[in-house]
């Protein structure tokens, strides 16, 4: 991770940290929907980027 990348997190964590426990079940269930949607994305992808070199070995 870069250093950028860790100060966003903190700053973020920091900002959820005095939210309301309401406030923090929903952002969390916010984040578990998008990386569950990433890595069925990825999955997808990669399933079809397999799929097209498969096509094309077939092919020759």
């Amino acid at each position: 991770m870069s250093k950028r990348s860790a100060e966003i997190l903190d700053s973020i964590l920091k900002k959820i940290e005095n939210m309301p426990l309401e406030e923090k079940q929903k952002i969390s269930d916010k984040l578990n929907t998008y990386i569950e949607e990433l890595h069925n994305f990825d999955y997808n992808f990669s399933f079809i980027s397999k799929s097209k070199f498969s096509f094309s070995f077939y092919k020759k």
